[in-house]
């Protein structure tokens, strides 16, 4: 299997509440070529059972444990096949064309770093928020290898 164009990184710790919403919102995703690696930092809630639920019905998703706190983003990079890293933290989602956009921006301007700010306004994660407005959740893209005939 080629590498995916995206890896996902998704510290998990006490997420459950939320953790469904975010991972739905990436299996979503308009660019189908991703992998999202799920961290989970030995939290005690029931988010584990969710990461197995998403791993167990679409083979983009894996699961993967960290036992150190922090560590979980360095965890998610030792696995990242792709050829760009995008973090997405468990308690947020993202919109259906998020990859996408970012991908092709990088792509298109021949960039290391894409970097889209959104802000959801919301209470609690029980459903998505009904519109875009009031939007500045910070995710950022970056190459995982130096592109041919680029200075690294």
């Amino acid at each position: 299997m080629p590498n995916p164009k995206i890896s996902v990184i998704v510290p998990v710790y006490n997420s459950q509440k939320c953790l469904r919403h975010c991972l739905q919102s990436l299996a979503e995703q308009t660019l189908p070529d991703i992998e999202v690696l799920m961290v989970n930092n030995n939290t005690p809630d029931g988010s584990q059972q969710i990461m197995d639920e998403f791993a167990a019905r679409d083979p983009r998703f894996k699961s993967r444990k960290d036992g150190m706190a922090g560590g979980t983003r360095n965890e998610g990079l030792k696995h990242a096949r792709g050829e760009y890293v995008a973090f997405v933290d468990a308690d947020d989602w993202v919109l259906p064309s998020f990859l996408e956009v970012l991908y092709h921006n990088a792509r298109q301007y021949q960039v290391d770093i894409s970097i889209l700010f959104k802000k959801m306004k919301r209470k609690d994660c029980l459903r998505p928020p009904p519109s875009r407005r009031n939007s500045s959740i910070f995710w950022t893209v970056k190459k995982t290898a130096p592109r041919p005939g680029r200075r690294p």
